[in-house]
């Protein structure tokens, strides 16, 4: 990292105005307009504060900046700068910092990776900012990576222990952690070892840790791992990784068993692998004899005005997110002393609340207006006169391609009954999100005849379904077998997502969602608009490293994410994106104003 002369220092401690913006150069002058170079502009937001290139200004940073959290006591400043545009960074960082000062805040927050280390033994870039303004500055000792949601994670520290550092006046830096602000969980991981497991790795992640098969690479913060909502009281375990092998149930035991007792008991396991969860969690209960919680998809964070809550989100075998589960989480359990298994038991859902009445009823269940019930299930929905779907709809594990919507027999037996039936469950399907209804797929009964198959193919027209017909059943199998840990579903594969998997197809908020009070999982909430996903800031080449795009489909996966990150034993150096940090060179250090 660069230093400052005291030429700089001095000229930047004289300065006290706006900075100016540089002006193309006229020598002869002319009069004729010349094209202005790249400079740092500063786009300011309520505490949020983007240092970006003039030549950037539909950077996508700049929405991301703007949908941070703010938070007056610690203002974020983020520096998405190349090299061709750092000349005047110094200036108009000096100048920010010195209009926080007079806010006295408890620390800025400051996105520039690499900013808290010491570079050859030296005084990080940080704790010299903080001695010229006499200010508590928070930054990073590598590549940063801002989430959704807003926390900011540090993937590989510089040193052991280290991540995130709080640099004060005429202190010792303080260690903070990879993830800031800090979950109630973090200071306990501390005390797991991290590493090799059986045939697996564990690696941390923002949201907790990751259990995955030792040929997988290292996610990527593009990828699913890095976008599952950081639970502030909760340990999330992620299991698997796109296109690996399954994890063994004997892996997970071993980590799960080696967790603090209080981040045990409220831990919930993630699957990222595109495969059904709940056979390799019970696989896991048996091991340990205990309940344990698994989320049916990814648990996405809350945007805009969702007021805290998750939405869960399925996702394929290749990665992509696809449609978001009406049934959010299940615990599971051990078999009995006498060998039976309970079933698993629902403790989060996401039913629309218009569509009936949830009083009285099962848990996931709704009643329709026609007297028909409406239950969330694993496979997506199902609909039928009696209270409770019968054992093979309840325990069908779900295809990542189809939201299968269940019609029993029974309330199709007679005409009358049947059109009110079909009339409400129309009515609920168009309260569902845009990508729920785009993958929702009718399934006819079993037992149904021409006539019936002929009136549920105009009903699948008219609310815009795909029809699956009984003797197709489904569209291939699912990607695993339930009370089977980690093994495949028997017929098919899980394909790409379909068109709710590109950006921009996402519709809007809808009504009010049915939740439930039971077991420790937090409501579910409504669902996210598309939004591309980005890369963030990261001392690389220059200042910073560059930013670049990375689609996330239909979830609002919106985050600063790092382009790559350093190699690790289990990633080969070959695989390493070309924007990997080379020498890094930081703004000079602005000095305070001279009083």
């Amino acid at each position: 990292m660069s230093r400052i002369s005291g030429r700089l220092l001095r000229r930047l401690g004289r300065r006290t105005g706006t900075p100016a913006t540089p002006e193309a150069a006229d020598p002869a002058g002319t009069g004729a307009e010349t094209a202005v170079p790249p400079h740092t502009v500063r786009e300011d937001f309520p505490h949020r504060h983007l240092l970006r290139s003039s030549e950037a200004p539909d950077s996508p940073v700049r929405d991301l900046v703007h949908d941070l959290p703010a938070d007056p006591r610690r203002p974020v400043v983020v520096v998405d700068v190349p090299p061709a545009a750092a000349g005047n960074l110094g200036e108009e960082l000096g100048a920010l910092l010195a209009r926080l000062r007079e806010d006295a805040p408890l620390a800025v927050r400051l996105v520039l990776s690499g900013a808290g280390a010491a570079p050859g033994g030296g005084t990080p870039l940080a704790q010299r900012l903080a001695e010229a303004w006499e200010l508590t500055i928070e930054a990073p000792d590598a590549p940063a990576v801002l989430t959704p949601g807003g926390l900011l994670h540090v993937a590989e520290p510089a040193t052991p222990g280290g991540g995130w550092w709080r640099f004060a006046p005429g202190t010792a830096p303080e260690p903070l952690g990879i993830r800031l602000p800090a979950p109630r969980w973090q200071r306990a991981l501390a005390r797991v070892p991290l590493g090799p497991i059986g045939a697996c790795v564990a690696r941390p992640v923002p949201a907790g840790l990751l259990l995955s098969p030792a040929g997988a690479a290292a996610p990527l913060p593009d990828e699913a791992a890095y976008a599952v909502a950081v639970h502030p009281e909760r340990l999330s375990v992620l299991l698997g990784a796109p296109r690996a092998e399954p994890v063994p149930a004997d892996d997970l035991a071993t980590l799960l068993a080696g967790l603090p007792a209080e981040s045990r008991r409220t831990v919930r396991l993630v699957p990222v692998d595109g495969r059904d969860p709940v056979g390799l969690a019970e696989s896991v209960c048996d091991l340990l004899g205990t309940e344990i919680e698994v989320a049916l998809g990814l648990p996405l964070p809350a945007t805009g005005d969702e007021d805290g809550a998750e939405t869960v989100r399925l996702v394929s075998i290749e990665g992509e997110f696809t449609w978001p589960a009406l049934l959010t989480a299940l615990v599971c359990s051990p078999t009995g002393i006498d060998g039976s298994r309970p079933a698993p038991r629902p403790v989060s859902w996401d039913l629309p609340a218009s569509a009936g009445t949830s009083e009285g009823e099962p848990p996931a269940s709704l009643r329709l207006p026609s007297g028909a019930r409406a239950v969330a299930v694993r496979s997506g929905l199902w609909c039928g006169a009696a209270p409770e779907p019968p054992a093979e709809a309840g325990n069908r594990p779900a295809d990542a391609r189809a939201l299968r919507v269940e019609l029993d027999a029974d309330c199709l037996a007679d005409p009358a009954a049947r059109d009110r039936h079909l009339r409400d469950l129309a009515a609920l399907l168009a309260d569902l999100p845009p990508a729920a209804r785009t993958h929702a797929e009718l399934a006819a009964p079993e037992q149904a005849d021409p006539a019936l198959i002929t009136e549920l193919r105009r009903f699948a027209i008219r609310t815009g379904l795909a029809l699956a017909t009984p003797s197709h059943p489904g569209r291939g199998g699912t990607t695993g077998t339930a009370g089977t840990a980690g093994t495949t579903g028997p017929a098919g594969t899980t394909g790409t997502a379909g068109t709710a998997g590109t950006a921009g197809t996402a519709g809007s908020a809808r009504s009010a969602s049915t939740t439930n009070t039971a077991g420790p999982a937090g409501p579910t909430g409504t669902a996210p608009e598309a939004k591309v996903g980005m890369t963030a800031p990261l001392a690389g080449s220059g200042v910073t490293a560059g930013v670049t795009k990375g689609v996330q489909a239909e979830a609002r996966l919106t985050g600063l994410m790092t382009p790559a990150i350093p190699a690790t034993p289990a990633k080969p150096s070959d695989a390493l994106s070309p924007a990997t940090p080379t020498a890094a060179v930081a703004p000079s250090i602005p000095a305070a104003p001279v009083s």
